[in-house]
C-alpha cells in the first residue's frame, strides 16, 4: 500500500508539474505558423527511430527500455519551437503497446508527461542561448547550445526514468543507477547521438531531406552496437548467476545463500557510501565468494556435523582457489582479490593469509559480515538457525576482533527485517540484472 500510496503521489505531481509547463511553453511560444511539412518528416523520423526499443534493466515487473530516439529529439529541440518540440517528441515515442492497450494508461500518461518535460526544457534551453535560425546561425554555436539542449533532456529523462522505476520496485535510487550501465558511460552514450541529432537537423535545414535520411544510417549502426551491448552485459551477469547457482544446488539447506549474500553486500556497501564499480566488483564477489568449492567433494561440503582437522584444512583453501579460477579472466580480476580474502578477519586471525585490518579489501570485510549473518539467520546443516537478537549481539561482539567496525555498525543500521522481506524471497532475490 505504501509503494502505491507513494507512486500516486509522486505520479500526480510529475503530471501536474507538466500540464503547467505546457501551457506556459503554449502561451510563450504560441503555435502559429506551423510548418506542417517539417513536423511531419521529423515525426515519420523520429517514430522509426523509437519503433524498435530493447530492455536495458530490470527490476522484477518494472524495466528500462531504450532506443536511438535520442537523435531526431535533439534535432527537434533545435529546428522546433519548444511548444512544438515537446509535443513532436511526446507523440513520436509513443508505441504500438501504447496504442493497443498493451501498456497500462497510466504507464503511457507518465511517458508522454515525461517526453513533454524533457523535449519542451531541451528546446527551450537551446532558443534561450541561439537567438539566430538555424539556416543562418554559426554551425559551432548551433552545437553548443545543441549539446547543452541534450544535456538538459539527458538529465530530466534520465532522472524521471530512475525515480518512477525505483518507487514501483521498492529499490533505492543507487541500485536503480548500479544497474544502468553506469551515469558517465550513459552521459557520454547519449550526447554522442545528442551530436548526430544536431548534425542531422544542420543538414536537413541547409541540404535537405534526402540528405537526412541518408545520414540517419548510423543510427541503425548504432541501436544494433547499443542493443548488443545490452545483450551481452545481461548474459555476463546471467552467467554468473548462473554459477553461483550451481554452487548452492549442491547444498540443499543453503539454496540462494550466494543471491543473498550478494544482495546483502551491496546494500552495506552502498551505505557505506561506496558507488559505481565497487558496487558491481561486491556484488559479483557476493555471487561468487564460494565458487572454491566447486570441486569440494560432497563428503566434505554436505557433512552434518563439524568438519575435521583435515578437512578443515583442505576447507580452508577454498578463498584462494575461487579467487585463482578468476584470475584468468579481465572482466573479473578485480573480483578475484575481495574473495582470497573473504574470510580473512580484522585482527588478522583469519585465512588463508592472515590479513589485517585495512589490509583486508572493503568488499571482503563487506562479505565476511553478512556471510556470518546469512550463516546464523539461515542456519547450516551441523547449527540451527539463530535469534535476531542474539546474532546482533554475536555480530557486536565480534567487532574489531573478527569484523571491521564499520562494517558492523553499517549492517546493523540497515532495518534487516524489512531488508530481508523486500530482497530475499524463498531464498533467492527477486531480481533480474541489465544493463542501460
Amino acid at each position: 500500500m505504501g509503494t502505491k500510496l507513494g507512486l500516486g503521489l509522486y505520479l500526480a505531481i510529475v503530471h501536474v508539474c507538466t500540464i503547467v509547463f505546457l501551457l506556459w511553453l503554449f502561451y510563450a511560444f504560441p503555435l502559429i505558423n506551423i510548418p506542417w511539412v517539417g513536423v511531419l518528416i521529423w515525426l515519420a523520423i523520429s517514430l522509426g527511430a523509437n519503433l524498435f526499443k530493447f530492455n536495458s534493466a530490470m527490476f522484477g515487473e518494472q524495466r528500462i527500455r531504450r532506443s536511438v530516439g535520442f537523435a531526431p529529439a535533439t534535432a527537434c529541440a533545435i529546428l522546433f519551437s519548444p511548444s512544438l518540440a515537446a509535443i513532436i517528441v511526446a507523440v513520436s515515442t509513443v508505441s504500438w503497446q501504447d496504442i493497443s492497450g498493451k501498456t497500462e494508461l497510466h504507464k503511457v500518461a507518465y511517458n508522454r508527461s515525461m517526453y513533454i518535460l524533457s523535449g519542451g526544457l531541451a528546446a527551450l534551453v537551446y532558443h534561450s542561448l541561439v537567438k539566430e535560425s538555424i539556416v543562418t546561425a554559426n554551425s559551432m554555436t548551433v552545437m553548443v547550445g545543441g549539446l547543452l539542449a541534450a544535456l538538459v533532456y539527458f538529465l530530466v529523462n534520465h532522472s524521471l526514468v530512475r525515480v518512477v522505476v525505483a518507487i514501483a520496485s521498492s529499490k533505492s535510487l543507487g541500485e536503480v543507477y548500479k544497474v544502468s550501465f553506469g551515469p558517465w558511460y550513459s552521459i557520454f552514450t547519449y550526447l554522442t547521438l545528442g551530436a548526430m541529432g544536431i548534425s542531422l537537423a544542420l543538414v536537413y535545414s541547409r541540404i535537405g531531406v534526402v540528405a537526412v535520411l541518408v545520414l540517419s544510417l548510423p543510427l541503425v549502426a548504432t541501436y544494433q552496437a547499443l542493443s548488443h551491448i545490452s545483450l551481452v552485459q545481461q548474459f555476463y551477469i546471467q552467467i554468473i548467476q548462473s554459477f553461483a547457482d550451481s554452487i548452492d544446488l549442491r547444498e540443499h539447506e543453503t539454496a540462494g545463500h550466494s543471491r543473498r549474500i550478494a544482495t546483502f553486500a551491496r546494500g552495506v556497501a552502498a551505505a557505506m557510501g561506496l558507488k559505481g564499480d565497487q558496487l558491481e566488483r561486491i556484488y559479483i564477489a557476493g555471487l561468487l565468494h564460494d565458487l572454491g568449492k566447486i570441486g569440494w567433494r560432497d563428503a566434505i561440503l554436505l557433512k552434518p556435523e563439524e568438519l575435521t582437522e583435515e578437512e578443515w584444512d583442505m576447507a580452508k583453501q577454498h578463498p584462494a582457489d575461487g579467487a585463482k579460477l578468476l584470475y584468468p579472466y579481465p572482466h573479473l580480476r578485480q573480483v578475484a582479490p575481495i574473495i582470497a580474502a573473504h574470510h580473512e578477519k580484522y585482527d588478522g586471525s583469519g585465512y588463508p593469509q592472515g590479513l589485517v585490518g585495512e589490509n583486508i579489501p572493503m568488499g571482503a570485510r563487506i562479505i565476511s559480515v553478512v556471510d556470518a549473518f546469512d550463516a546464523m539467520y539461515f542456519g547450516r546443516p551441523y547449527r540451527g538457525p539463530r535469534p535476531m537478537d542474539e546474532i546482533k549481539e554475536e555480530l557486536i561482539s565480534c567487532s574489531g576482533s573478527h569484523f571491521d567496525p564499520n562494517v558492523v555498525k553499517a549492517f546493523l543500521d540497515l532495518d534487516l527485517s524489512e531488508f530481508l522481506k523486500e530482497h530475499v524471497r524463498d531464498g533467492l532475490e527477486a531480481e533480474a540484472v541489465g544493463a542501460h
